[in-house]
């Protein structure tokens, strides 16, 4: 009987553990979802092919409130520069995934102070309302009117502030934050399993208000249109894709907006993501 007992337990323990190893080990970032790695048919590709994409945590739309924070400190601190990997470089591909705690990335780092870029972070003239942006009653709406350019600079501002916490605190460094590519886009929204384009609101609503489409995640058919990191075939025009409906219109899966890097809309913002460390 003890030994029955025994056997039991192990195989309790052994499922126990590989329940475990299929939770992410590392430090959950905070307001950031974790998404498994899978895959998506291109149903648009005219080979259908299968899209592999690797594991990634990711956040709701920035609000007003989290990127204020961002202009605040740039406003604090004029003569800092900030840096990031410029991943418009073809070669600079393998870089995508680039891990904070890596040093081989000088060839494709790009710096500017923040004085130098603050009056390029948000345009006030590309809002739902006058207000919009510096009443505290929608600091948990999504924030608008910003560029692909000024967003790609708000991960490069929180990769450096999270690599500095975290070095302080002798915590791990992990992959810095970026936007999302749009295949990471697509496989995420792909998981919806009802999409009904009649819910679509026709005013802009808080980024954590509404339903929970997939795993935690909201508005990636509606609310606001969100940038990603893909561009287009043109960089001579440096076209961003922009994915998504917004409170404005509606936007398919597969659809997409292209834009170039420094527009801004009033009803476009973007959410962020980390990739996973395997």
């Amino acid at each position: 009987m003890k030994t029955l007992l025994f056997i039991f337990i192990g195989l309790l323990l052994i499922l126990n553990l590989s329940a475990q190893n299929k939770k992410p080990k590392e430090i959950k970032p905070k307001n950031m979802v974790f998404i498994p790695q899978g895959n998506y048919v291109d149903t648009f590709n005219p080979n259908n092919d299968t899209v592999s994409i690797y594991a990634f945590w990711i956040s709701n739309e920035v609000t007003n409130a989290e990127y204020k924070e961002f202009l605040d400190y740039a406003e604090t601190h004029p003569n800092e520069e900030l840096s990031w990997v410029n991943l418009k470089h073809l070669k600079s591909i393998k870089y995508r995934n680039l891990s904070t705690s890596s040093i081989d990335r000088k060839e494709f780092t790009e710096s500017i102070k923040y004085s130098e870029i603050f009056e390029l972070l948000i345009d006030l003239t590309k809002q739902p309302y006058g207000d919009y942006f510096t009443n505290k009653k929608y600091s948990k709406y999504p924030v608008v009117g910003v560029s692909q350019k000024a967003a790609t600079w708000y991960c490069a501002w929180k990769t450096e502030l999270e690599a500095r916490e975290h070095k302080e605190k002798g915590k791990p460094l992990y992959f810095g934050y970026r936007l999302p590519t749009e295949s990471e886009w697509i496989y995420l929204t792909s998981q919806i399993q009802t999409i009904n384009n009649d819910d679509n609101k026709k005013e802009i609503m808080p980024s954590k208000k509404g339903k929970i489409e997939v795993l935690g995640v909201r508005h990636l058919l509606d609310n606001v249109a969100e940038w990603t990191s893909t561009g287009s075939n043109n960089e001579d025009y440096q076209l961003k894709v922009v994915k998504g409906g917004s409170w404005t219109n509606n936007q398919g899966i597969y659809d997409k907006k292209l834009y170039t890097e420094n527009t801004t809309k009033k009803d476009v913002g973007f959410r962020i993501v980390r990739p996973y460390t395997l």
